[in-house]
């Protein structure tokens, strides 16, 4: 499944959110994922839409966003998973 057609329902199934009381939180963390895919691979929005693994790491963000919104964290790394997917797609790294 592409990114383009993750609907809020796929991603309140896979936060486990059965109601619709965080429905414009959502909405906002979903443009906030899509914004970070984008900026840190730098793809195009075309690209970003042919790679099904990236929407893995882009339900995987706003998992994130829902479960953990304080300013500050015990572990400020990186999810291990969406990091390497993230970085298979990467054309902002320098080498």
């Amino acid at each position: 499944m592409a990114i383009k057609d993750v609907t809020l329902e796929n991603v309140k199934d896979f936060c486990g959110i059965s109601d619709d009381a965080s429905d414009a939180l959502l909405t906002g963390f979903q443009a906030a994922a899509y914004n970070l895919v984008k900026s840190y691979t730098g793809l195009s929005d075309y690209e970003i839409n042919s790679y099904d693994d990236l929407t893995t790491a882009y339900l995987v963000l706003i998992n994130d966003m829902y479960n953990n919104r304080d300013y500050t964290t015990a572990n400020a790394k990186i999810n291990p998973l969406v990091a390497t997917i993230l970085s298979l797609h990467s054309g902002n790294l320098v080498g």
